[in-house]
């Protein structure tokens, strides 16, 4: 497991997912970061962090059917010293 070094938090010990579906919830609903993963991959040799958010949203605003999104966001991974 890795923890969080993202710019809100520096270092803190939750998960790097708690972090991301902290700031989906607070920018815009829980039911959105309900389904959040996170895994380390390897980029050209250099360890990467892909967190991958899966939701179903509205596709005509606020009603109507719900349209399956999946985003994947990439940033390399920032070791603790």
């Amino acid at each position: 497991m890795w923890w969080c070094s993202c710019r809100w938090c520096s270092g803190c010990s939750r998960s790097r997912w708690s972090c991301s579906r902290d700031q989906i919830a607070g920018a815009l609903a829980a039911r959105f970061a309900e389904d959040v993963t996170a895994r380390v991959v390897s980029v050209d040799g250099t360890p990467t962090v892909v967190v991958t958010v899966r939701a179903s949203v509205p596709a005509l605003g606020l009603g109507g059917p719900g349209v399956d999104l999946e985003v994947d966001g990439h940033a390399v991974q920032e070791l603790q010293p």
